[in-house]
């Protein structure tokens, strides 16, 4: 395996780690979620929210941890669907840049890391495929 390919797995583990953590705590831990986001109140509806959100949440990680798998068992669909997660992360980035504004350099922070985030992830993975030569 090249080093490329160990340093996209590595980011993809470490990345996966948020989503899954996420995910998990708006499913078993609303109200410290309630408490992070600012909610002063916990209603039925907001607990829907979480548990629905957390589900989309963890099905990201799953794309994410998948493709770590096929990449380590040398199949070229985990660099797809790492470019796939990637491109995803940078569309996800350039709205929440739109919805947020430039107003604020706090919104600019918020909205570049997943931009930057997906470009790293998209890079890596087209040159880890190029290097490894499975396709």
């Amino acid at each position: 395996m090249k080093p490329v390919t160990r340093i996209l797995i590595g980011v993809l583990g470490l990345i996966t780690l948020i989503p899954l953590r996420l995910g998990i705590q708006s499913w078993f831990g609303q109200s410290s979620l309630s408490e992070f986001f600012g909610f002063t109140s916990q209603n039925s509806d907001l607990n829907k929210l979480f548990i629905v959100t957390g589900g989309y949440v963890l099905m990201l990680a799953v794309f994410q941890i998948l493709s770590i798998i096929w990449i380590i068992n040398r199949k070229p669909e985990g660099f797809f669907m790492a470019a796939i997660v990637g491109y995803t992360s940078v569309l996800r980035g350039i709205i929440m840049l739109l919805l947020l504004g430039v107003d604020t350099i706090n919104n600019i922070v918020i909205s570049a890391i997943p931009i930057v985030i997906g470009l790293l992830i998209a890079v890596l993975a087209n040159l880890a495929n190029e290097k490894e030569k499975l396709t």
